[in-house]
């Protein structure tokens, strides 16, 4: 009589395996590299994704698009963890299976990893009602981890705490003006600051002139978000970093949310960052975006301006 082999004693759920994968969370999971596998279209992807690597590349811009469950973030987990992370011993059974493919991607792969090239990940969640705040957050949040917040360029944001922190050691009077205009306690009111909340930003533009005598808040800086993120790819080449390799996962959450009330300069950013991207040369920037559907299928009923804004 032949002895009766179940399937649960051959195949066994990994530690802690989880259904869903976030990526802010799991980029530094190695389990969740080492126990990737890989389809034939994953890898094509993969070997897309490095070759833009190379400093002529004019590829960099993307968007994943796919339905729950495809594997986006997975996959993009990984191109996270190859640009980032560089150790060869997590990549083995990926290696492995690329080699079975595609042997001359798996020979440049191991090059990559093993080189001095790396990019800083960027991840953007969550579902901020502006994406210039969104896009803030997220590189604060990579530059806190990499430990080198110093070179996160001023922003309005910045300079109004800044400002309020001056009023509050120098100009009592000010200050105390102050704390009775806006709408919130200072300690509040500078917190939504450093979480780059734009109607907070908004309320001191307003009352700043009521503490100035008349002034403007018009600090001297760059507030453009595309041209922040260049300033911070060319000072963390400083640090061991070639680029930046920026990940919007859910993307759709926000397009879900917000494609009704996102106004031109969200859409501005987002053209701009992917134009730079493809022009990033030697100071790169790659840009990936995951959506469940086509952008298309989240804005056809919306003013034809805006329908055209998205399309472009």
């Amino acid at each position: 009589m032949k002895a009766t082999i179940k399937l649960n004693e051959m195949i066994k759920t990994a530690d802690n395996f989880q259904y869903a994968i976030n990526i802010a969370y799991d980029f530094s999971d190695a389990k969740k590299i080492e126990n990737y596998i890989a389809t034939n279209d994953a890898i094509r992807i993969i070997e897309d994704v490095l070759l833009s690597t190379k400093v002529n590349s004019s590829d960099r811009a993307r968007l994943f698009i796919g339905a729950f469950g495809k594997g986006k973030s997975h996959l993009a987990l990984i191109l996270i963890a190859l640009v980032y992370k560089k150790d060869i011993k997590a990549f083995k059974t990926l290696l492995e299976k690329i080699k079975e493919i595609n042997p001359e991607l798996h020979d440049y792969l191991t090059l990559y990893i093993k080189s001095q090239d790396r990019l800083l990940p960027v991840v953007v969640e969550g579902n901020k009602s502006s994406l210039q705040q969104s896009l803030l957050s997220a590189l604060k949040t990579a530059l806190e981890r990499e430990g080198i917040t110093d070179i996160m360029p001023n922003t309005f944001f910045s300079v109004a705490i800044e400002t309020i922190d001056m009023w509050k050691k120098s100009y009592k009077a000010t200050y105390k003006e102050f704390t009775e205009l806006i709408s919130t306690t200072p300690n509040e009111f500078i917190k939504k600051l450093n979480n780059y909340e734009q109607k907070v930003l908004v309320e001191f533009e307003k009352i700043y002139p009521q503490l100035t005598a008349g002034s403007s808040f018009s600090p001297i800086l760059n507030g453009d978000v595309v041209s922040l993120y260049s300033d911070v790819i060319e000072e963390i080449q400083k640090h061991g970093f070639n680029g930046i390799f920026l990940v919007y996962d859910e993307f759709s959450k926000y397009l879900e949310g917000h494609v009704n009330s996102t106004d031109t300069s969200d859409i501005k950013v987002l053209q701009d960052l992917a134009e730079k991207a493809n022009r990033s040369g030697s100071s790169q920037l790659h840009l990936l975006m995951i959506t469940h559907k086509n952008i298309i299928n989240y804005v056809d009923e919306l003013p034809k301006v805006k329908v055209d804004a998205w399309k472009a």
